[in-house]
């Protein structure tokens, strides 16, 4: 791999649909009728139904963006470990919203392990409404780089 952090990916826009929510609610077992009922966000004071707190990382996968960030930057998904996510919502979001998502590789260190050579990525996505910042989902990743002298 060669991307060293400020790597930018292409930027990519979607409408948040309520069948992705759904299919991400039944997934999850999520049974808060705010994410897929009209009437229960109302009355919860929402001006439409909020998306579940990870929605925005199934946004990230290819299905919409078209490219994975760990297969641009060429990381085989054998040796690829998720290591964790973090959210940041700014505003609430909700189904119907046109996001712009814009992925940036922030930060990229190596370390020896047990098992041989590591390296940790941070992946963070800044999510924009209207021109304006709503959320943003950090991605960690390992890859298993193998022992030096194998």
């Amino acid at each position: 791999m060669t991307a060293a952090p400020g790597t930018r990916f292409d930027d990519f826009t979607f409408r948040i649909e309520s069948s992705k929510v759904d299919e991400l609610c039944f997934a999850l077992r999520e049974r808060n009728p705010e994410y897929r009922d009209a009437r229960s966000a109302a009355a919860a004071g929402h001006r439409g139904m909020p998306v579940p707190p990870t929605f925005l990382n199934s946004s990230i996968q290819s299905s919409i963006t078209g490219v994975n960030p760990v297969d641009a930057l060429g990381i085989s998904r054998r040796r690829a470990l998720h290591a964790g996510q973090e959210y940041e919502y700014l505003a609430p979001i909700y189904v119907g919203d046109v996001l712009t998502g814009t992925t940036t590789l922030t930060e990229v260190s190596e370390k020896e392990g047990r098992s041989g050579g590591l390296r940790f990525l941070t992946l963070e996505t800044r999510f924009r409404r209207d021109g304006v910042e709503v959320a943003v989902v950090r991605n960690r990743v390992v890859e298993r780089l193998g022992r030096a002298d194998a």
